[in-house]
């Protein structure tokens, strides 16, 4: 812009020394120069415009495509999970990760990688197992044993992630604000307890406390 004016000014310095005049210049075509500077500009504003909204374009495009690839990621993921009835669940819900035969996973418990049979019969005993799998085995049962276990094995997963959230107002999950109550009716149960030992012995004549004493 700054080349511009200056440009601008020299070319009027220059009209002024050679004594043009409006008509002069009309005559000698010299008033075309603006205007096909102000058209060159025009023309390049617009080029900039169309790149720009084809730009915009090429983004969406990618943004689409992003979008369409985790789509496709996540239905690869259960297409990964290899077909696994409730009868054989049932018998035993850790299976060998297909892309990994020496890797095996717990279909109930999401995330888990187990790398060995004794690690295997460890996972097995842990008390989070037992809990989906007692449940497993009761949604189980109302179902076929020939259908497919991991739309179950599914719902016990959201469940468990659930429980574990935190709730809203105390920020703690399900499960700590259960052990929490836990304690502070243990607690409230032991004060009671020692209470009424108390008041119990208040009552007793004063020398039987003191044959108690001294026993």
């Amino acid at each position: 812009m700054f080349k511009r004016v200056d440009k601008k000014r020299k070319k009027r310095e220059e009209e002024e020394e050679l004594g043009l005049d409006e008509d002069m210049k009309a005559i000698m075509g010299l008033n075309d120069t603006d205007s096909d500077e102000s058209a060159s500009e025009s023309g390049s504003n617009s080029d900039g415009d169309s790149d720009a909204e084809q730009s915009g374009e090429e983004d969406l495009e990618e943004a689409g495509d992003e979008t369409g690839d985790e789509t496709e990621d996540a239905d690869a993921s259960e297409d990964d999970e290899p077909p696994i009835s409730l009868s054989e669940a049932l018998r035993d819900p850790v299976y060998v990760v297909s892309l990994e035969p020496d890797v095996r996973a717990c279909m109930l418990c999401k995330g888990k990688v187990i790398k060995s049979t004794p690690m295997s019969q460890v996972h097995k005993t842990s008390t989070a197992h037992k809990r989906r799998f007692e449940r497993f085995k009761s949604l189980a049962a109302k179902s076929d044993q020939d259908s497919d276990a991991w739309q179950i094995a599914r719902a016990i997963q959201q469940e468990g992630s659930t429980q574990n959230r935190p709730d809203a107002e105390s920020g703690m999950s399900k499960r700590a604000l259960k052990r929490q109550n836990k304690y502070r009716l243990e607690r409230s149960e032991r004060f009671t307890n020692s209470f009424v030992r108390r008041q119990r012995q208040n009552r007793l004549p004063r020398k039987l406390r003191n044959l108690r004493m001294q026993a």
